[in-house]
């Protein structure tokens, strides 16, 4: 009986689209991969026919796009970007909402595999090497977005965190402030959290200011972290005054706010408060927030963009590369220029 490319998928022990990938876009898949599934095509005396070419050929490329939640602020944009470049490229997208489980992060991954997806997109605050190397067994075209790429030896599309952060503080240094508080992401998370930490700080040495513990509280890139953790440094500020606070998310600046409102406190003229996304609704808050600016439409479009060009031939798939956006700072209404001969 004539083998079909299911039985060549098998004996490979790998998905029929990677059969696929290696008939047509031999130069996507890895070489050990590939080396496989040519041998299976060997042993098995696999023969497509011009029809069977033309079908595989022909197949809608899906592209798959596993995220943490798309209840979070930024995903519209971020998803509008990817989807506009599969539109216009002829791919399907097919999404996977892990939520804010990491365990089901890996059945999301094996959902990709079962559902034979020709490339994958992949964002998360929080990617470490076991992750990563659930990722990379995929052995399909990757990108991540939103997070670092250079330690898991995975291909990454985002705005230089450390550069941003730092850009954000040196910005509120810039308008007087001397005294100036941190809620940061988890330093676990060392391609958003730790990298935004180490910017803040970074800003404050460049500037001979200290860093004291005493004025950096901890969240989640969430609003109920951002409210616990603006009372946790209201706690502190008897001891240790600020007069600035730089939240590494919107959603933390604006619970933050929200806990110095219900205080009495007034934003900017007893405590400004800088944010990090520039998401939709900074610009719903009364004040308005100011905050740094990522391009998520962009990112999210570039990306897919890449793992079109990757599934076409044109770039190497398992190639660890970082591509930095360009961010900038939103002025609005939630930072005060402190006048230093008067005091404020």
């Amino acid at each position: 009986m004539r083998s079909t490319i299911k039985d060549v998928a098998k004996e490979a022990n790998v998905s029929v689209s990677t059969v696929s990938r290696v008939l047509n876009y031999p130069d996507t898949v890895h070489t050990k991969t590939r080396g496989a599934v040519l041998r299976a095509i060997d042993k098995l005396n696999f023969r497509p026919s011009s029809h069977a070419r033309h079908m595989v050929g022909a197949k809608t490329p899906t592209l798959g796009f596993v995220v943490t939640g798309i209840h979070n602020f930024y995903f519209n944009e971020l998803f509008l970007g990817v989807q506009s470049t599969a539109t216009l490229q002829g791919m399907d997208v097919l999404l996977y909402d892990v939520g804010s489980n990491m365990e089901n992060i890996y059945s999301g991954l094996a959902k990709m595999k079962e559902r034979d997806c020709d490339a994958l997109l992949f964002t998360s605050a929080f990617v470490d090497e076991t992750i990563a190397a659930a990722i990379r067994s995929l052995d399909i075209p990757v990108a991540l977005l939103l997070t670092g790429g250079v330690d898991t030896k995975l291909p990454s599309f985002m705005v230089d965190d450390t550069s941003a952060a730092l850009d954000a503080t040196t910005y509120l240094i810039s308008r007087g402030h001397e005294h100036i508080a941190m809620i940061s992401g988890p330093l676990a998370d060392k391609t958003t959290g730790l990298t935004r930490y180490n910017g803040f700080r970074r800003a404050l040495e460049t500037h001979h200011m200290t860093f004291r513990e005493e004025y950096v509280a901890f969240g989640d890139y969430h609003f109920e972290s951002g409210y616990r953790a603006m009372e946790m440094l209201l706690q502190r500020r008897r001891f240790h005054p600020f007069t600035a606070v730089f939240a590494a998310s919107d959603e933390m600046a604006l619970g933050a706010a929200r806990k110095l409102q219900e205080q009495g406190l007034s934003i900017p003229a007893d405590v400004s408060i800088m944010g990090f996304d520039d998401l939709p609704i900074a610009q719903m808050t009364t004040p308005q927030l100011t905050t740094v600016n990522q391009p998520f439409f962009s990112i999210g479009q570039s990306a897919a963009a890449y793992l079109d060009t990757a599934l076409k031939g044109g770039t190497s798939s398992t190639d660890a590369m970082t591509k930095y956006f360009p961010y900038h700072i939103v002025e609005r209404d939630s930072v005060r220029k402190i006048n230093k001969e008067s005091g404020g």
